[in-house]
């Protein structure tokens, strides 16, 4: 029996689904319940065997619905059995608004609550209440209609032990209907953020890309230019590498690159790595002086060149580097950063490769 619960709530890929079967459980034990009360009460017969009828409707709907997995069936017959046939009937059989029934009138508004087409929902949300609110005139102008109760210990009997079944099925479906609510959000806001981090950075080195350097320089970086410097390096000679050793382990020294580069960066302190273009890489440094920036370019070009290569040997790869002062023009100017950063590039690469140069606002030096 425990097997087949675990197989069958495996099988539940979303919340209405979930909360059907939850709603379908709680429906089986109120009216097994309720049969066995009839019984022991000795309302009527009648009651008692139309009780046992439900309580065989509600293993039927379970057994369709685990045959098909249609759960949009389950609730349309669970909601036009209890709400159109089964209530209205109980509640004239079993004392009317002087016995539990008022509390299973709530049964079908409730389940619509589940739907999630939303026009279904209202539909059946208003008729459901509707058809509650006629069966309640329709025993005040037909009291008639109504059988009596055994006796008045009997009602207070049959309202508390159902006041308990309900109160209890409210706050265990509600409890866990807001806590996977809350699951669902904590999920989404994760895998959000996890499409907004991947959105960020490059596929090959896991550095930010070059989309996230222009937005992280104009949204964080500006607000504090006086203490950052953008620091550029590009790979020498890499068209060389490529056709030496491959465009696969081309890859796999930009992939080297970026990693000794991203290894001096300190993102606590808003620093970030970048792949820029190719093999081009840029740095959001902080730094209280451009002495300072230079000094820990040079220990990335020297960490760079001295880095080992097992399957080629014999291969020397450097990087060349400038650094710029985020302070360069008194206010935000996308264009003139990356002009800035394209001349750099070039001037480094006119006056030699495997070394670093700072941009000083007219020339590099």
């Amino acid at each position: 029996m425990v097997g087949i619960i675990r197989k069958i709530w495996s099988r539940q890929d979303t919340l209405e689904k979930k909360l059907f079967w939850i709603s379908l459980a709680i429906d089986t034990v109120v009216t097994g319940a309720s049969v066995v009360l009839t019984a022991m009460e000795r309302v009527s017969d009648l009651a008692t065997l139309f009780c046992f009828v439900i309580f065989s409707m509600c293993l039927v709907t379970g057994a369709i619905v685990y045959k098909t997995t249609h759960v949009s069936i389950g609730y349309f017959f669970l909601i036009c059995f209890f709400s159109c046939i089964s209530t209205p009937v109980m509640f004239f059989l079993c004392g009317g608004i002087n016995s539990a029934m008022p509390f299973f009138l709530l049964t079908g508004p409730f389940m619509c609550s589940f739907i999630s087409n939303r026009l279904f929902k209202f539909i059946g949300a208003g008729f459901t209440l509707l058809l509650g609110f006629s069966v309640i005139v329709v025993s005040y102008h037909f009291p008639e209609w109504v059988t009596k109760p055994p006796g008045e210990a009997v009602v207070y009997v049959d309202i508390a032990v159902n006041y308990l079944l309900f109160g209890t099925a409210l706050f265990g479906i509600c409890s866990y209907a807001i806590r996977a609510y809350m699951k669902e959000c904590d999920m989404k806001d994760k895998l959000l953020k996890r499409l907004e981090d991947q959105s960020r950075r490059d596929d090959l080195t896991g550095l930010y890309n070059r989309r996230y350097f222009v937005r992280y320089l104009e949204d964080v970086v500006w607000q504090k230019r006086d203490s950052f410097f953008v620091v550029m390096f590009d790979i020498d000679g890499f068209a060389q590498i490529n056709s030496t050793c491959g465009r696969v382990y081309g890859d796999s020294v930009i992939s080297t690159v970026g990693n000794r580069i991203m290894e001096s960066i300190n993102e606590e302190v808003g620093e970030r790595a970048f792949l820029f273009s190719g093999e081009t890489f840029a740095c959001i440094m902080a730094g209280n002086s451009e002495i300072d920036a230079l000094t820990r370019a040079e220990q990335i070009r020297e960490g760079v060149a001295k880095q080992h290569w097992a399957d080629f040997p014999m291969l020397q790869v450097t990087v060349s580097g400038g650094v710029i002062p985020c302070h360069i023009g008194e206010e935000y100017d996308k264009q003139l950063i990356m002009r800035v950063v394209e001349d750099l590039l070039f001037a480094i690469k006119r006056k030699g490769m495997n070394q670093v140069k700072i941009y000083t606002g007219m020339s590099f030096t």
